[in-house]
C-alpha cells in the first residue's frame, strides 16, 4: 500500500508569534515536550481518559465529517482517530445546496465515558443542545439527539458525580448584549445522560464567562472558567476557577491562569487531567486573534495545589497567576513520536480523518472506489459564481503551525469537460486558488485572488501538480508538468484568520455548465518544519 498516513518522525516549526525566541514543538525525544503539543487549528478541547490512553474532541463549526477525535498514550503524541458526526444533519443551512450558516454548526462540545458508553454533548447556538451516544469511541455514534432546544447557549460541560449518583450539566445560557455579562447555568441531568430534569440555576455571572469545565477533588466541586478581566488598560481572556462544596456555590473564584511568559496571546478553555502517576496536568488553546491564521493550538502545562487550590503553569512575574510554559517532562515516559496524518495517497476507500468538506458535502461527486489508489471528483455547480466560497466539496485539512509548508497535489485530468474548473485552494477570511479551466480548446492555467483572476498560461499534459510554499503568513502558488519544476507568480498571497476558522488548504472541481467529466487526484503531500 501506497498509503502515507502522515506520521512525521520529527517537526521543528518557527513560532514566533507566541514567543520572543525560536523554539520547536511536541516531543523532543528526550523525555520532554515543548508547547504547543498540537501545533494547527485544534480548538475547544475536551480530554477524556479511558484505560492506557486519553482522547480528545475539538469542534468542526461547518465541516464535515464534525467534532473531531483524536487519540494519545502520553497526552503529547496526538493522532486523529474518527469524528462524531458524519455531517451537521440537524439543520439545512449546513447542506452543499444551501451553505448559508457560518457560526453555528460543531461547537465547543463535551466527551465523557459513563456506564459503558461514550457521550459527546455539543450545543449549536442556533439550534440548542445534542447528545450522540456510542459504545465505541470509534463509533459508531448515535445521530444527534436535541435535548433542549435554545438560541445562544454555548460550551456544555457535563459532570457525573458518583459520590451521591447525581449528574449535572453546566453551560452558558444567556448574554446581556449592553454589558456583555454571560449567565452560566447548572442543570440537573437524568442519570442515563440524556435528558435535563429541570430549567437550571445560575452559579456564576462574569463578562464574557463561559466554557465552563466541572471536576471534583477533595470534596470541594471545582469550576474551570474562561471570562474577559481588564488589568492594567488591558483586556486578557484568563482561566478562572470557582471552588465550592455544593455544585450549586457559593463560590469562591481565583485567576490561575493569564498571558505572559513570552506568550502573547490569551491561554485558557481546556481540561484538567490526571495522569497514572497521580500528577495533574491542563491542556489549553490560545485565543484566536489577529495574526492567528494557524487557528487555536493546544498547550499543556503542569499543575500543582496550594491550599485545594489548583496552580497552573509557571508565575515568573510573582504576580501569583500561572503563566503557560514552553519546555517541561512528558507525563508519560517512553512513546513514540508522532504528530496527527497529514499526506495521503487515497488507497483506502475511506477518506482519511484528516480530511473534511467544507459545509456538507454531495456525495454523488466524489469517490474513492471507481479508480483505485485515487480520489475521483466530479464537478458541482457553485451557489455563487462570484464568491468561490459558495462552492461545494471542497476538500480541505488544517494548517500546520505557522512555519515554512510546502503542500504539493498531483491531479490526473482523466476526463475533462468544457467549462470545468480544478484546483488547490488556501483560504479562510480570503481565499487563493491556483488552477485549471478547460474551456473546450485548450487547458488555461490561473490564478484566482478573491475574485480576481489572473491566467499563467495555456497547459497540454494530462498530469498536473498544483504546489503552495508557505512561509510564516505568507504563500506563494505554483503549478508544474513533471512535479520536479514548478513555475507560478512571484506574488505572495497573506493568510487572514476569519472569525474562528483557520487557514485551511485543499482542492475542488466545478463547472457551472456541465455535469460531465471527472479528474482523479492521485496524492496529496504536505511537509512543514
Amino acid at each position: 500500500m501506497k498509503y502515507i498516513f502522515g506520521i512525521i518522525l520529527a517537526s521543528f516549526l518557527h513560532i514566533t508569534c507566541y514567543s520572543q525566541k525560536v523554539i520547536s514543538w511536541g516531543d523532543q525525544g528526550d523525555g520532554t515536550f515543548r508547547n504547543p503539543i498540537l501545533n494547527a487549528n485544534y480548538p475547544d478541547s475536551d480530554v477524556e481518559r479511558y484505560g492506557d490512553k486519553w482522547y480528545m474532541i475539538s469542534s468542526t463549526s461547518m465541516l464535515a465529517p464534525g467534532m473531531t477525535i483524536l487519540e494519545s498514550v502520553d497526552l503529547v503524541n496526538w493522532t486523529i482517530k474518527s469524528h462524531v458526526y458524519d455531517h451537521v444533519s440537524w439543520r439545512k443551512d449546513y447542506d452543499y445546496s444551501v451553505m448559508s450558516s457560518k457560526r453555528g454548526g460543531v461547537w465547543a462540545g463535551d466527551l465523557v465515558f459513563h456506564n459503558g458508553e461514550w457521550f459527546c454533548y455539543v450545543i449549536d447556538p442556533e439550534a440548542g443542545l445534542f447528545v450522540s451516544v456510542a459504545k465505541d469511541i470509534s463509533g459508531p455514534w448515535s445521530a444527534p439527539v436535541l435535548i433542549y432546544e435554545a438560541v445562544n447557549w454555548t460550551d456544555p460541560c457535563v459532570f457525573f458525580d458518583y459520590d451521591n449518583k447525581n449528574a449535572y450539566l453546566l453551560c452558558h445560557t444567556n448574554t446581556d448584549k449592553e454589558t456583555r455579562l454571560y449567565d452560566n447555568k447548572i442543570f440537573k441531568l437524568s442519570w442515563d445522560g440524556r435528558k435535563l430534569l429541570d430549567d437550571g440555576t445560575v452559579f456564576y455571572r462574569g463578562k464574557m464567562a463561559e466554557a465552563a469545565k466541572m471536576y471534583k477533588k477533595d470534596g470541594f466541586y471545582y469550576v474551570f472558567i474562561s471570562q474577559w478581566i481588564k488589568k492594567d488598560k488591558v483586556n486578557d481572556r484568563k482561566q478562572l476557577v470557582l471552588r465550592s462544596k455544593s455544585p450549586y456555590g457559593p463560590y469562591e473564584s481565583k485567576v490561575v491562569l493569564e498571558r505572559g511568559n513570552g506568550c502573547n496571546r490569551s491561554c485558557c478553555q481546556g481540561s484538567l487531567i490526571r495522569a497514572p502517576d497521580g500528577n495533574w496536568w491542563f491542556m489549553h488553546q490560545l485565543v484566536q486573534s489577529k495574526d492567528s491564521y494557524e487557528g487555536r493550538p493546544q498547550f499543556l502545562i503542569p499543575v500543582s495545589w496550594e491550599n485545594d487550590w489548583p496552580v497552573l503553569g509557571e508565575d515568573p512575574d510573582g504576580n501569583g497567576i500561572g503563566n503557560t510554559i514552553w519546555q517541561w517532562k512528558k507525563p508519560v515516559s517512553g512513546g513514540n513520536i508522532i504528530k496527527p496524518q497529514t499526506s495521503d495517497d487515497f488507497d483506502y476507500c475511506k477518506l482519511s480523518p484528516q480530511w473534511a468538506w467544507y459545509y456538507t458535502p454531495n456525495n454523488l461527486k466524489w469517490s474513492l472506489t471507481e479508480r483505485d489508489g485515487y480520489l475521483r471528483m466530479r464537478p458541482v455547480r457553485q451557489l455563487s459564481p462570484e464568491d468561490f466560497l459558495k462552492t461545494p466539496n471542497i476538500l480541505s485539512q488544517r494548517k500546520m503551525g505557522k512555519g515554512k509548508d510546502t503542500v504539493t497535489v498531483r491531479i490526473c485530468l482523466t476526463e475533462l469537460s468544457v467549462g470545468i474548473n480544478l484546483g488547490m485552494t488556501n483560504f479562510s477570511s480570503d481565499y487563493n486558488n491556483i488552477g485549471l479551466k478547460f474551456d473546450g480548446k485548450v487547458c488555461k492555467i490561473y490564478e484566482n485572488r478573491n475574485g480576481n483572476m489572473t491566467f499563467l498560461s495555456e497547459y497540454v499534459n494530462d498530469v498536473i501538480y498544483f504546489r503552495t510554499i508557505m512561509n510564516g503568513d505568507k504563500g506563494i502558488l505554483q503549478y508544474s508538468q513533471d512535479g520536479l519544476t514548478f513555475i507560478g507568480s512571484s506574488d505572495e498571497f497573506i493568510m487572514r484568520p476569519k472569525g474562528f476558522m483557520s487557514q485551511r488548504i485543499g482542492f475542488y472541481c466545478y463547472n457551472n455548465d456541465s455535469d460531465t467529466g471527472f479528474v482523479d487526484i492521485d496524492w496529496f503531500k504536505y511537509t512543514y518544519e
